[in-house]
């Protein structure tokens, strides 16, 4: 699996591929147009030999009809030089032949290397999503075209859930086989022409044209139940982005994005409340089993012999509220009372 850095590098290539094809197409152009120019003059070559050879020919047949000619005459000379410079025409000829043919070979190998660095460019290798530069592009083209024709679009985020503890547990190929399946899984659901790109390692963007938001949402309620009931369940979370006046590519991507950043965020915190509760209520029961029944003051007064060296809970003194609202300390006993309490306390 490509991490986020190979993909930002992979991009940077493709950005720089891209540039480079129109010269590569040109120079593919360049040579069908050579092998044309060649084939041109590879058939001005051969009917230059055949009027040549036709010319041999007439001279030939005017030499026979002229009796008692001879053989060594300068016409028939002439009319064998004529057959000379026809087969030499005619093996230039068959050169040029062999020239363009190579030269249409060379510019369809051009092609079709351009034609696989582009697919490669513009296609994820592993799940055929489209890459994130070309993506992006193409994105922008549907925001214009839906622009143009008055028409809504919708933009959905997907994060694979769990796809790091998956490469941790079970290695990078089991990991790439569930890439593999979610991707899947969405192009199953949705329609030909709607985009899927991965932005990242495990992070898609599917654009949606001609989608209403409620219609979207419950597109992808659907893959996310496919993909729970799938052999291998996987789950996925979704955030949406609708599109609106003045939105650009990456505004709409962003807002996709903060979406599940925001419901990711809810469901967390709402989990730590309800633990925060089971745990206070635990504490809460364990306390009430602790203190045993309530506390009731006794008012008989303790007795005399027995003294502590501070009075305790149950023999604080109730003294009025202080009228400024403060909380009040209970005074100490005076050291006199202390010392005829006898040595028993003299602690």
């Amino acid at each position: 699996m490509l991490s986020r850095r190979e993909l930002d590098v992979r991009d940077r290539l493709a950005s720089l591929r891209e540039p480079a094809a129109p010269l590569r197409l040109d120079n593919a152009d360049r040579r069908d147009r050579l092998a044309d120019a060649r084939d041109r003059t590879a058939a001005a070559r051969d009917a230059a030999a055949d009027a040549r050879d036709e010319a041999a020919a007439a001279r030939d047949r005017a030499l026979d009809e002229r009796d008692g000619e001879s053989a060594r005459s300068p016409d028939r000379a002439r009319a064998a030089e004529q057959r000379e410079l026809a087969a030499r025409d005619r093996r230039a000829a068959a050169h040029d032949r062999e020239q363009a043919a190579r030269e249409r070979r060379h510019a369809l190998a051009d092609r079709e290397a351009l034609a696989r660095e582009l697919a490669a460019c513009e296609n994820d290798a592993l799940t055929g999503a489209r890459t994130r530069a070309t993506g992006l592009r193409d994105l922008t083209h549907e925001i214009a075209r839906a622009r143009r024709d008055d028409a809504p679009l919708v933009v959905a985020y997907v994060d694979v859930v769990g796809l790091k503890a998956v490469n941790d547990a079970e290695g990078h190929m089991a990991g790439d086989a569930l890439l593999v399946e979610v991707v899947t899984v969405i192009a199953s659901h949705l329609r030909t022409y709607d985009l899927i790109i991965r932005v990242g390692g495990d992070e898609f963007v599917c654009v949606l044209c001609g989608t209403a938001p409620a219609a979207a949402r419950r597109r992808f309620d659907e893959i996310a139940a496919a993909l729970a009931a799938a052999p291998r369940p996987a789950a996925v979370r979704t955030g949406f982005a609708a599109l609106a006046d003045g939105d650009t590519a990456a505004q709409l991507i962003a807002r996709a994005d903060a979406e599940i950043l925001a419901v990711h965020s809810g469901a967390v915190a709402t989990r730590r409340h309800r633990h925060r509760r089971r745990r206070t209520g635990r504490r809460t029961r364990r306390g009430a089993r602790a203190a045993g029944p309530p506390f009731r003051p006794c008012a008989i007064p303790p007795p005399s012999g027995l003294r502590t060296s501070h009075p305790g809970p149950n023999m604080r003194r109730r003294l009025p509220p202080p009228p400024d609202g403060r909380r009040r300390s209970v005074p100490p006993r005076p050291r006199a009372a202390r010392a005829a309490s006898g040595p028993a306390d003299a602690d």
